[in-house]
């Protein structure tokens, strides 16, 4: 599920600088640029929390200036230090859509609201392997 999540979002991903929703605008690049924690994913009417994070660390995305999007997998520790698994993709923004392109695979999100410390972004994917294709809501903090 986590490369699922962090391509979508790659895909990272996100509206004005508001707090108004803002799934039919533009946004500021300059917002995105920071790290995204993930809290949670909404499938099928039915909310997930994102409780995978690790004592010495905590799943992330991170919008970079020029273009790069980098999803971080923490998925152990090595005493305090955390290990991880690192996935870069490059990412542009259109509008209120976000696409990133990594690995000859390309998605695109459309951002549903963003704030100084809340993402919410929205893609269509075939979320429970059932065949039939689901809108998928990713929400991120930026407090880790």
């Amino acid at each position: 599920m986590k490369k699922v999540i962090g391509l979508g979002l790659a895909v990272a991903l996100f509206a004005s600088c508001s707090d108004d929703d803002s799934s039919s605008g533009s946004i500021n690049p300059d917002n995105l640029l920071k790290k995204w924690y993930y809290v949670s994913v909404n499938a099928n009417g039915e909310t997930e929390l994102w409780d995978d994070h690790e004592a010495c660390g905590k799943d992330y995305i991170e919008f970079s200036s020029g273009g790069v999007l980098t999803n971080v997998d923490v998925y152990g520790c090595d005493g305090n230090t955390p290990l991880t698994d690192v996935f870069n993709a490059a990412y542009t923004v259109n509008g209120n859509k976000i696409t990133a392109t990594a690995g000859g695979e390309t998605q695109t999100v459309t951002i549903k609201k963003l704030t100084a410390s809340e993402l919410k972004v929205a893609y269509t994917t075939d979320y429970d392997g059932d065949g039939d294709e689901e809108t998928v809501t990713e929400t991120y903090s930026s407090n880790p």
